[in-house]
């Protein structure tokens, strides 16, 4: 079994290797621009982005899902079910 890995690994990394010789320099550039970026930021600069991104993630998921609740309770209102059902429905 292990040796299935290795040479599994040996194969991949052949295709990586034949990959970054034939697109050469534009490949470096970019893995370069990206390794500027992450290094252009301290640990702590990169948590209070990472925490910006999750909230604004979090905040669009919970107006989202919040819309489609309400749109569903209105057509429910609208076909005439009994409200205390629609309130007892909507805690749960």
């Amino acid at each position: 079994m292990l040796e299935k890995k290795q040479l599994w690994l040996t194969a991949l990394a052949g295709v990586v290797a034949a990959f970054f010789i034939a697109k050469g320099e534009k490949v470096t550039q970019f893995f370069a621009g990206w390794v500027t970026v992450l290094g252009a930021f301290s640990v702590s600069e990169w948590g209070v982005i990472g925490g910006l991104m999750l909230g604004l993630a979090s905040f669009i998921l919970t107006w989202v899902y919040k819309h489609k609740n309400h749109e569903v309770l209105k057509a429910k209102v609208a076909s005439g079910e009994p409200l205390e059902a629609l309130l007892d429905e909507d805690d749960r």
